[in-house]
């Protein structure tokens, strides 16, 4: 190999050196403004070439990572804040309303069937809902307020009640079920339904839901 052959690729590098080309890349706001120098590296997730040895990522895992080829930072909408500006995280309790899971007593009978559209936080933690609902709640924490030992043991009445309605509905899903798979006689089929509205009846007395022919 001739001396000549040598200093060719050496002078090459030496005006690489001297004036740094830019490397088109995708890039957070942070290291768009920096000049990285074209070499050969590797990438951190996947080994293959990287466009400069100083990226920690090739443009493939740049693109399915959304992050930035340099120092892999998200390159996801909005998580890039300005220079001196930091993003705060909305409060979990901003972003989603809290669901109702706490159970009405049964002796407030009914939610309202007709209620505005709104949402507002409701009395004595019961999640979120209408004015209507809220309405309806703290009328009902009123008038358990006037007389609060009455209210204590409808407390455990509504208890126990609640624990009845629980077993008959288990019944009622048992005996439907066994009508789709047994094979009744003309009979007893007769009597297993006639079994059944005597306990759907019973639920619904429990319920306090209306019966036909009452107001």
């Amino acid at each position: 190999m001739t001396m000549k052959t040598l200093l060719v690729p050496l002078l090459v590098w030496l005006v690489i050196l001297a004036h740094p080309p830019s490397v088109n890349a995708a890039m957070c706001a942070g290291c768009k403004g920096k000049i990285f120098i074209m070499s050969i590296g590797a990438c951190g997730t996947c080994q293959a070439m990287t466009s400069s040895g100083a990226f920690k990522l090739c443009p493939k895992c740049s693109d399915k990572l959304v992050q930035c080829e340099a120092c892999q930072r998200s390159l996801k909408a909005k998580t890039d804040a300005p220079p001196g500006m930091e993003i705060k995280p909305v409060p979990a309790t901003d972003q989603v309303h809290r669901p109702n899971t706490k159970a009405y007593p049964v002796h407030w009978g009914a939610v309202p069937r007709i209620q505005t559209k709104d949402l507002r936080p409701l009395p004595d933690g019961y999640g979120m809902g209408s004015s209507t609902l809220a309405g309806w709640i703290q009328k009902n924490l009123d008038e358990d307020a006037k007389t609060p030992h009455t209210a204590k043991d409808q407390q455990a009445k509504d208890t126990a009640n609640a624990e009845k309605i629980r077993q008959v509905e288990k019944k009622i899903a048992d005996m439907e079920d066994l009508a789709m798979r047994a094979r009744f006689t003309a009979e007893g089929l007769k009597k297993h339904e006639e079994e059944l509205t005597a306990l759907r009846e019973q639920l619904k007395i429990l319920k306090g839901e209306p019966r036909p022919g009452t107001k």
